[in-house]
């Protein structure tokens, strides 16, 4: 290996600009390679922490829609629902192109409630409250915007009794 080939992988191992052909030539090399769940598992560790721009989480979304098998996505799929599901007690809708989309393209009921009543997109430090702390009672009257903090506030009691505190 040449001292420009150790080069070139010691500044993409530090997270320095790797050219565009070196890129490629790394992706050609990488082709049809299986990786070992050790191996998965660094590149797993390497990625945490780090902030998706917009664009980057798009085009992962839109790759991994490619993979799937054409004719088995949505309602073609022997085991479509709806587009509805619950999860953790939040009803979940199909909407892929919402901006508050999921890596699945799921959006949370309650958000789109709140977006439809104010006409807007709900930030990302806004969380939608259920004011009765019933999870699929979407309903506007028992739905409030707070700030993360004003959010935890509310459900510090809930904390410290789930650890025993009074």
């Amino acid at each position: 290996m040449s001292d420009e080939q150790k080069l070139k992988i010691s500044n993409s191992r530090k997270g320095l600009e790797v050219s565009p052909e070196h890129r490629a030539k790394i992706a050609e090399t990488l082709k049809g390679r299986t990786l070992s769940e050790e191996t998965k598992e660094r590149m797993s560790k390497a990625r945490m922490g780090r902030v998706m721009s917009p664009e980057t989480r798009a085009k992962i979304s839109a790759t991994r829609l490619l993979r799937k098998i054409p004719g088995q996505k949505g309602q073609d799929n022997a085991k479509w629902k709806g587009g509805r599901q619950i999860h953790n007690g939040y009803v979940l809708l199909l909407m892929p192109e919402h901006p508050r989309a999921n890596i699945h393209g799921y959006v949370r009921e309650h958000v789109l409630v709140m977006c439809n009543h104010l006409n807007r997109i709900i930030d990302a430090n806004e969380i939608v409250h259920h004011i009765n702390g019933i999870k699929d009672d979407n309903r506007i009257e028992n739905l409030v915007i707070l700030t993360r903090a004003e959010h935890c506030k509310e459900h510090i009691d809930d904390m410290l009794r789930g650890r025993g505190i009074e």
